[in-house]
């Protein structure tokens, strides 16, 4: 049986020998948070939870990117989502296009798409099989190109990253079905810490509220780093309480979804977290009538969802993050004051709407769309 064992500083050594002991394998350990992976007996599971330093065994969550299905009656092309989020003012105002900046994709693998070109600059497969490219669902290819795709066109519909110069590290973490376990999404976390990710970009989930873990030390090490992490809320919604993990770290900058008139998309998880309120901010990512579309292989698709809200605002914070650096307390003062929202946070759209422009230039650009 596979196990995550959590343990307190200072114990790594004692429970490692602990394991070995007991028979176990420990088949991963962590340079950034204290736990390990180990395969052991399962009848030796209440020996392992019994050794002195240990804080908590479980079995690895297994994580989905459980996208919304439904027949859109309109599909939005990059015009759309660049104009609403104030892209392409800061495009031509500052010429600013993300430069420099790294964001690595923890999803099922991203496809070598033509306007992908020269952008993916590293790759590691943490789940260890399967195709690196996406295999069948092509999700990461999708997350990648609204990141960082060169603007191409399919059938009058224009498609374009929101910060086409930014760059791409592809880590799977999933099978080619979109299935992954949490120890690979753990691995794969730590690859990106290793190459120096400056965002790190989780459209993917599981509908819990288990937060303190193993994946929220690695979060807080990140932002320790200055790494921006950013992570879905879940396709959920719309009844409260409904944010997936790991969105729900409170870390995490976590993404709703909107409609094409900023009302918050049906699907969209809710908040709370706890007495935390999440989601921290919202994009566009369609809704039960209305689509996006972008890369997937070869070609295009279309599709909806919260883990394309995501990925809209992981291109825009490359942009913020082109312009100056950020931590992530400064980085929750920028969003309350530039996001266009309701007055005070929500449970369905956090600060709001992201304006790039506000964003990056500093200012408040507040706008109450509705009640």
């Amino acid at each position: 049986m596979r196990l995550i064992v959590r343990y307190a500083r200072g114990f790594y050594e004692h429970v490692v020998d602990e394991v070995t002991r007991l028979g176990g394998i420990v088949l991963h350990s962590s340079r950034y948070a204290n736990y390990i992976v180990v395969e052991v007996d399962p009848r030796l599971v209440d020996a392992v939870k019994g050794i002195t330093g240990v804080i908590a065994v479980y079995r690895p969550r297994t994580f989905t990117i459980s996208s919304p299905f439904f027949r859109p009656v309109k599909v939005y092309d990059s015009r759309f989502t660049l104009t609403f989020h104030n892209v392409t003012r800061v495009w031509y105002e500052y010429s600013i296009l993300g430069r420099h900046v790294k964001v690595a994709v923890l999803d099922s693998g991203v496809y070598p798409h033509p306007a992908l070109k020269g952008k993916i600059i590293a790759e590691y497969n943490a789940y260890g099989g399967g195709d690196i490219h996406g295999g069948r669902v092509q999700h990461g290819t999708f997350i990648a190109g609204l990141i960082a795709a060169d603007e191409v066109w399919y059938k009058s519909l224009m498609v374009s990253g929101v910060a086409p110069k930014a760059r791409i590290i592809n880590v799977k973490v999933l099978n080619d079905e979109g299935f992954g376990s949490e120890e690979h999404l753990l691995m794969g976390f730590e690859k990106a810490l290793e190459l120096q990710a400056d965002i790190i970009n989780i459209s993917l989930g599981i509908l819990s509220h288990e937060y303190n873990s193993p994946l929220r030390e690695l979060v807080k090490a990140a932002a320790r780093r200055g790494v921006i992490v950013v992570a879905s809320a879940g396709n959920s919604g719309p009844k409260p309480r409904t944010i997936n993990y790991p969105g729900c770290i409170p870390e995490c900058v976590t993404v709703g979804s909107v409609n094409s008139r900023g009302e918050p998309s049906i699907f969209s998880s809710r908040g709370p977290v706890d007495d935390i309120i999440k989601p921290d901010v919202a994009a566009f990512g369609g809704d039960h009538d209305e689509a996006l579309i972008g890369l997937c292989g070869p070609g295009y698709a279309t599709r909806v969802g919260t883990s394309f809200s995501t990925a809209i605002v992981s291109g825009i914070l490359a942009l913020l993050l082109e312009a100056r650096g950020v931590d992530r307390e400064e980085l929750e003062d920028l969003l309350r004051l530039s996001c266009n929202g309701p007055m005070s946070k929500s449970i369905d759209v956090g600060w709001g709407i992201v304006d790039s422009y506000s964003l990056v230039a500093g200012r408040s650009g507040r706008k109450r769309l509705y009640a």
